[in-house]
């Protein structure tokens, strides 16, 4: 029996409350490394022992995390009556309770489990929106046994470059968001390595690069990125940073920019070696298994390692693939923030430009579909090369101090947006990508209360609204001002009278563009909003 950790237990806890409230299909927000298979197999556990009847199938796409997942599962309930359906795997069990299943193995082969009652789906942001997907037909061949199917996906990165996010718009597989596991705060716990990162000389051109369905079209990308004089000039500043790191991951443009950078590498004297999509098992096994020993010091990579591939020791990413997609950023990250002795942090250099057009790894900017990828604003200290926000007075690394600028041009503050791993905690403005209003239950004769939840980027902010209180309390009186400054012009001018009218009548209320935040103790409160866009805000008062 594996003993959960304390954001673990939560998380759990707050997937059994959401079906409290509503009666969709949820995901679990849980960042690289923080254990989504351990949360898998407690899920199934408790499930199990609440309704022993329940049928479950576990479902992603790579073997090694089926492997993962049904490993998890037994080290929490050695006992489990689980099974596996795998090609890869070479097993083919479809009479247990308990399946871990791969995709490309079962999507065709609903049928054969017969009633299934929830389908967990791992790496859920692969899922595409398309009825004739392989997730599409084979959720949609469940459904036709069990109409009342339930799916909860499990993802780092709740959103898709082709269409948003993965609970919002036409034809989302998912109804909302359960829990979402703040990575700041798993780093600040000791359960996640701190991600720091410098400011490279060289930075990757992709002026001349164009986009296909929101992303940079790869033969265009690999011929700006994969010449000779910028490799040459890319593995300089890998091994002059790297002189203190023990094991290097590179994320390549392709998999001749792969090939590359890692002869280019051995040839400054680094056991380097490189993989990709299409390589055979064999030997793609055989070269990460010399990096996992230590053998290699070095991997490239091209459209491979960006999930399913866990290696602690790794303390250095050199990203040399630029990406317009915000879930593949954070992918690549995620690799280097898993705990190892000695470690204690992971270095980021950003050939790519990547965390400009994306933001710290905690606070990334969703871009909705078709929206455009602008760079966000940073600046590089003079002293140590560390990558920080515009606004950043005294540097983290090497505590040098900018000269302080004309307090009337400085009055808005922006999110945070050119660190890596965002340790702003001071009050900062966050654009909203989405919001909703939900009736929560009060617990030990408390009244019902109305949460707002604030979506921004990958964080989810709260606030409570107390419309139950009794008339002329000031509870009420607050929810009732709150009511009043989100109301729609066109929308009627009364409050509602109880918390249940306030939910039903939520269309009648405007969205904030901008909230302001801050932290208070270890958790952040919303202390102003703004209807109108950052740039159109001027000068903002707290």
């Amino acid at each position: 029996m594996i003993e959960l950790r304390g954001y673990q237990r939560e998380a759990l806890d707050k997937l059994w409350a959401y079906w409290d409230d509503n009666d969709g299909s949820p995901l679990v927000v849980a960042p690289t490394g923080s254990g989504k298979s351990v949360l898998i197999a407690a899920f199934i556990r408790e499930a199990r022992a609440r309704f022993p009847d329940t049928k479950f199938l576990v479902v992603t796409h790579v073997r090694e995390l089926i492997r993962q997942n049904f490993r998890a599962m037994l080290a929490a309930w050695p006992t489990a009556p689980a099974g596996i359906y795998s090609a890869g795997l070479k097993q083919r069990s479809t009479n247990n309770p308990i399946t871990f299943c791969g995709i490309q193995s079962v999507h065709k082969k609903a049928s054969a489990f017969g009633f299934v009652d929830l389908l967990l789906i791992d790496e859920a942001h692969l899922l595409s929106r398309r009825t004739d997907s392989m997730y599409g037909r084979f959720i949609a061949a469940l459904q036709e046994t069990n109409p009342a199917l339930k799916v909860v996906g499990f993802t780092a990165t709740p959103y898709r470059l082709d269409s948003g996010r993965l609970d919002e718009g036409k034809g989302a597989l998912f109804d909302g968001v359960a829990c979402d596991i703040d990575i700041l705060e798993l780093v600040d716990q000791g359960f996640l390595a701190p991600l720091v990162s410098k400011a490279t000389k060289l930075r990757l051109d992709t002026s001349s690069v164009h986009r296909r369905g929101g992303e940079f079209i790869e033969a265009e990308l690999q011929a700006a990125v994969d010449r000779t004089t910028v490799t040459e000039a890319a593995c300089r500043e890998i091994v002059s940073y790297g002189q203190d790191r023990r094991s290097w991951l590179a994320f390549c443009a392709g998999v001749e920019h792969a090939r590359h950078v890692s002869e280019m590498l051995c040839s400054h004297g680094v056991r380097a070696d490189y993989v990709h999509g299409e390589m055979p098992g064999p030997e793609r096994d055989r070269i990460l298994g010399a990096f996992l020993s230590g053998e290699l010091q070095c991997v490239s990579n091209a459209n491979i390692l960006t999930t399913g591939f866990d290696h602690p020791p790794l303390d250095m990413i050199a990203m040399l693939r630029p990406t317009l997609s915000t879930g593949l950023y954070v992918q690549m990250l995620g690799r280097g923030m898993r705990l190892a002795e000695g470690k204690t942090n992971c270095l980021v250099l950003d050939f790519a430009r990547n965390i400009e057009r994306h933001g710290p790894v905690n606070a990334v900017r969703i871009h909705k579909p078709g929206e455009g990828n602008g760079e966000m604003p940073v600046k590089t200290c003079p002293e140590c090369q560390s990558i920080v926000p515009t606004g950043t007075l005294i540097c983290p690394d090497c505590g040098y101090v900018w000269p302080m600028r004309d307090p009337d041009k400085a009055l808005v503050r922006t999110a945070s947006t050119a660190e890596v791993l965002s340790r702003d905690l001071g009050p900062q403005w966050l654009t909203v990508s989405s919001w909703y209003l939900w009736q929560n239950a009060g617990r030990n004769g408390k009244r019902d209360t109305v949460r707002v939840d604030y979506r921004c980027g990958l964080q989810t902010h709260r606030e409570w609204l107390c419309f139950d209180h009794p008339v002329g309390s000031y509870p009420r009186g607050k929810a009732t001002q709150w009511w009043m400054r989100h109301s729609r012009l066109d929308a009627g001018n009364f409050p509602p009278v109880d918390v249940a009218e306030a939910v039903r009548r939520q269309g009648e209320l405007r969205c904030p563009a901008q909230i302001m935040v801050r932290k208070k103790d270890q958790y952040f409160e919303i202390v102003n909003r703004s209807f109108a866009a950052l740039q159109d805000m001027g000068r903002a008062v707290a």
